[in-house]
């Protein structure tokens, strides 16, 4: 689909301007830039394409970008028009991946995410309408964070599988 190739030309310029302009302004800089992709999914019924993006300065970021498509339909499919429109998932979802984050960070001490109850500036306020996501290969909803949107680096790019059954018959797409 053009719109999806359009969408990462558009991002890998942006990114590679800023990286030109970075490193040619700072002497003795070490930056490091890298963007590749890879196919999550390549089913009869969905392909997904996870576009990412790497920087480099002392410290790193990572992007990700899930594309996803319908083949049934040929059409490009976003976590918005993914389900009916009387379904909330954005509060359901919300609501699962956060007892998950106080799950996880009552089994261990090494664990960290950025709560309400854990810090005031950085917080967890829930996914958005149009969060990264992908089906794994049973067929579950993965809910996907950038590195640094809810967690300190250290905890990578964080994602939860979100159960059928909080979704199940709400599907647009099946």
């Amino acid at each position: 689909i053009q719109e999806i190739n359009d969408d990462i030309t558009k991002k890998a310029s942006e990114k590679m301007q800023i990286f030109e302009k970075d490193s040619s302004e700072i002497v003795d800089a070490h930056f490091s830039l890298s963007v590749d992709y890879d196919v999550v999914t390549d089913t009869d019924d969905w392909f997904t394409l996870k576009f990412m993006i790497s920087e480099s300065s002392g410290s790193s970021n990572l992007e990700q970008t899930f594309y996803h498509i319908d083949k049934k339909h040929y059409r490009r499919v976003t976590l918005s028009n993914l389900f009916k429109k009387d379904f909330d998932y954005v509060t359901v979802f919300s609501d699962y991946v956060y007892e998950r984050i106080k799950e996880e960070m009552a089994a261990s001490s090494e664990v960290m995410y950025w709560t309400k109850e854990e810090s005031s500036y950085f917080k967890y306020e829930g996914i958005t309408a149009d969060q990264n996501f992908y089906f794994n290969n049973d067929g579950d909803l993965v809910i996907v964070f950038d590195k640094y949107q809810i967690a300190p680096g250290s905890m990578g790019c964080p994602e939860f599988v979100i159960p059928k059954t909080l979704y199940e018959g709400k599907l647009l797409y099946n």
